[in-house]
């Protein structure tokens, strides 16, 4: 089951005219989660990665980022998109960077781990990792620029590749998985 609060509770549009901001909180431990956003170029031809080892999505200007890495606990991290490609799909991630060579650890699930996304300066909806279950990597959500629907995932699973993590969701958005697998190589560094 989901744990989903979205802000006004009737509200499901985005407004896509302002920045999207999703800020990533937990607890003590473990020390090391990372925010992972997966989205389409501004071609629409491929998927850019931001993370750790990739901070930064630029197309002439900023398109977007994320503003630090956090391997002290607490966070924040913070992602934000600047400019929105209105026809794509975005996926955001939570990985635990500390148990990544884990395929049994629920570390993630008992830190209190949340992900707030703010719409401009407008809470929008929070979502808190489930608890009690098993897993280093957390789906936290899609979001659709086409319709500006955030979707709900909050499913949990194993991964040690921090940038394999999109995998899925690139395959989910019609592309071939040796594109996918390619695209993610291109762009990302898996080196901490």
């Amino acid at each position: 089951q989901a744990d989903v609060t979205l802000s006004p509770e009737e509200s499901e549009i985005v407004d896509t005219n302002n920045n999207l901001r999703f800020v990533l909180t937990w607890g003590e431990t473990p020390s090391d989660l990372d925010s992972h956003l997966f989205g389409p170029t501004t071609t629409g031809e491929g998927i850019f990665h931001t993370y750790y080892s990739n901070k930064d999505y630029y197309s002439s200007e900023m398109i977007a980022n994320l503003d630090l890495d956090d391997v002290t606990s607490y966070g924040p991290e913070t992602t934000t998109i600047y400019k929105m490609n209105s026809s794509g799909k975005y996926s955001f991630y939570v990985h635990d960077f500390s148990n990544k060579n884990s395929s049994s650890s629920t570390n993630m699930s008992t830190s209190g781990a949340k992900v707030v996304i703010y719409n401009g300066n407008t809470l929008y909806a929070t979502f808190n990792v489930p608890v009690n279950v098993g897993g280093t990597v957390w789906h936290v959500f899609d979001y659709d620029a086409q319709t500006g629907v955030i979707t709900p995932v909050n499913t949990m699973s194993y991964s040690s590749d921090p940038g394999n993590l999109g995998l899925y969701s690139l395959r989910e958005n019609d592309f071939s998985e040796s594109d996918a697998i390619n695209m993610i190589r291109e762009s990302t560094i898996d080196d901490k």
